[in-house]
């Protein structure tokens, strides 16, 4: 049984609204290729460098399906060091491609959290977006996830 000391300084370490979660993607030529065969995107602008459309896009590209599973992989990464949790739903829009050999900036916002007693955790709702290294913005998404950290004595 936890003291209450520790319960409540626990509870100070929650994620509050503005709290950031940033990472680096960075993937090669063969990243992308892999990644795209692996969730079964077999479109030619992921594996074909002379495909006409690959070309037109000025090389191969990251398949959206597999940015989104890095992108959203974030957020149970980060969060799962409060306490269990679980997403709950997502959203992406893409404004440019993902290319190999280029260092992005993806990041999430807590943009609110409010405890929802008939779920028995906390949805936090997160804003998040990848940037390249001109700054801008290459995906746009809103995710939230609950986290159950009632464990914690029904914080």
């Amino acid at each position: 049984m936890q003291s209450m000391q520790s319960v409540q300084e626990q509870k100070e370490y929650l994620p509050d609204v503005g709290y950031i979660i940033e990472s680096q993607l960075l993937l090669s030529e063969k990243e992308v290729v892999d990644g795209a065969k692996f969730i079964g995107d077999l479109n030619p602008v992921h594996n074909d460098p002379d495909n006409e459309q690959t070309i037109r896009l000025g090389g191969i590209i990251a398949s959206g399906s597999h940015i989104t599973a890095v992108f959203s992989a974030l957020l149970p990464t980060h969060f799962m060091k409060f306490g269990p949790m679980l997403g709950a739903h997502m959203d992406v829009k893409f404004t440019a491609p993902i290319k190999p050999n280029t260092i992005y900036t993806m990041n999430w916002v807590v943009q609110s959290k409010e405890y929802k007693k008939s779920l028995g955790g906390t949805i936090y709702a997160n804003a998040g977006t990848i940037i390249d290294p001109a700054g801008n913005v290459t995906v746009r998404a809103n995710a939230s996830i609950i986290l159950y950290y009632n464990y914690l004595e029904g914080c």
